[in-house]
């Protein structure tokens, strides 16, 4: 079925592992059939994820700790768009090249931004991925960006279960240079 059928809120949130992992999968389709469904793949026999990836798209999370996550602030009276400057106030906090590495603007506030840095070669990898499993990606993001979050606190959840709480100085998007 093709995914123009589908319902306009409808999307398939999908969490890659590593390559050879199972990725974890769920509905989001509020009115419809399997508005409910959510599994493993390839682990789960009767699994109707398949059908869905090919209807539904999706909202792809991938690895945060593939992705280096950095807080700029913006030279006063610069005119460029962050992700044109991005890389060369980057450079020496990178490990890989610039021009080996996807930048993606997070939030911007005034001059400050937020940026994830990540390796072209895994959003390739990543995105063959996507293709092989037939699904037609609407973003990549990185999964620790869709734990819930509740000012000061910051959620972990590992095995369904785990908390922590930042340090009391940092918020979601700000207070200093971090990756992961």
């Amino acid at each position: 079925m093709n995914k123009i059928n589908a319902s306009p809120q409808a999307m398939l949130i999908v969490r890659l592992a590593a390559a050879q992992a199972p990725l974890h999968w769920q509905l989001f389709a509020p009115g419809e059939p399997h508005h409910e469904a959510s599994g493993r793949w390839p682990t789960d026999d009767a699994s109707p994820f398949p059908a869905l990836a090919e209807q539904y798209p999706a909202w792809v999370l991938i690895p945060a700790s593939d992705c280096a996550f950095h807080s700029l602030t913006l030279p006063a009276g610069l005119r460029k768009p962050p992700l044109q400057v991005a890389p060369f106030l980057l450079e020496e906090q990178l490990a890989d090249d610039v021009e080996a590495t996807h930048f993606a603007l997070l939030h911007r506030q005034q001059a400050q931004c937020e940026i994830v840095a990540v390796q072209r070669q895994k959003m390739r990898d990543w995105l063959a991925r996507c293709e092989s499993l037939s699904l037609q990606p609407l973003a990549l993001t990185p999964d620790v960006l869709a734990l819930p979050w509740q000012p000061p606190a910051w959620s972990a959840v590992a095995g369904g279960r785990a908390v922590a709480d930042p340090p009391p100085a940092v918020g979601r998007h700000g207070g200093g240079k971090t990756s992961g």
